[in-house]
């Protein structure tokens, strides 16, 4: 409440390459101008890049993300940076996969109130939803996030 409000513009421009039949890149950069209301406008650097290497077995990929989103419910923006892994093991036995997915966030705001990070530790399991299998997935996760002070 009584937040003022923000609207952010984001135009994109990227590309995938291939580099081998089990081998594609992503990147993507885009600036976003954040509109606040009653404050100076700015203007914020977004990126996304990607690998993704396809395996008998699975898959596996890395990737980076830089976004701004909303401050989810303390009001304003975060300047986001995520860094993340996947494992994908199809072949564990049939219709069941495996992922090993770690992942580290970092969430600041601009006006320093916020400073967050975030690991999510790696390890989910279920039915890939390329099979026939109605409703029998399961997941198991868990998010660990503290936030930190540095002086």
């Amino acid at each position: 409440e009584r937040q003022r409000p923000v609207t952010t513009h984001t135009p994109r421009l990227g590309g995938v390459f291939r580099f081998t039949e089990t081998l594609t890149s992503t990147v993507s950069g885009r600036p976003t101008f954040v509109l606040r209301e009653g404050e100076l406008d700015r203007i914020a650097s977004n990126a996304s890049a990607s690998l993704l290497q396809r395996f008998p077995f699975g898959s596996a990929s890395v990737a980076y993300e830089r976004t701004v989103a909303t401050a989810g419910g303390l009001g304003g923006t975060t300047d986001n940076d995520n860094v993340a892994g996947l494992l994908q093991i199809t072949s564990v036995a049939r219709g069941l996969a495996l992922e090993l997915a770690p992942q580290y966030a970092h969430a600041r705001s601009n006006d320093g109130r916020i400073d967050v990070h975030a690991l999510t530790p790696p390890g989910t399991g279920g039915v890939p939803l390329s099979t026939d299998a109605d409703q029998n997935r399961v997941s198991f996760g868990l998010q660990l996030g503290y936030p930190l002070k540095f002086n």
